[in-house]
């Protein structure tokens, strides 16, 4: 490797580094905290990044929550998505969800969804049409 493609490279990796975080990531960390403390539960160390799954646990006591953020105007959840956050929540004796934020570019939250499991929305319709 030359020098000069060396220096390059250096000032490539410094440019990058320094780039604006876009407003859905920057809000994410508020979300995270927020939905958290809403919900009595408590964020995993590194957003999920680490060991454990997921970027909070014990949601309300019983979900394990992927929270995500956009300023899209939709949010695709994968397969792999779902397997990731069933795989953590599940042994755990967590519900698996996902709790996702539209916002403006101004990190207004817009509108918050769920998205949970049929089986879990069954639960739910017949313990509300119990009551």
């Amino acid at each position: 490797m030359s020098r000069q493609h060396f220096l390059d490279r250096m000032e490539q990796r410094d440019k990058k580094n320094k780039t604006k975080q876009s407003p859905a990531h920057q809000r994410s960390i508020k979300q995270e905290a927020e939905l958290a403390q809403r919900g009595a539960g408590k964020l995993t160390v590194g957003s999920g990044n680490k060991r454990e799954k997921g970027d909070i646990k014990k949601y309300h006591g019983v979900f394990r929550v992927e929270a995500k953020t956009t300023t899209k105007k939709s949010f695709s959840i994968t397969q792999a998505m779902l397997d990731k956050i069933e795989d953590a929540s599940i042994p755990h004796g967590e519900a698996p969800a996902f709790i996702i934020e539209f916002i403006n570019e101004d990190q207004t939250p817009l509108r918050e969804v769920a998205v949970i499991p049929s089986y879990l929305l069954e639960v739910l319709a017949d313990r509300l049409r119990d009551e």
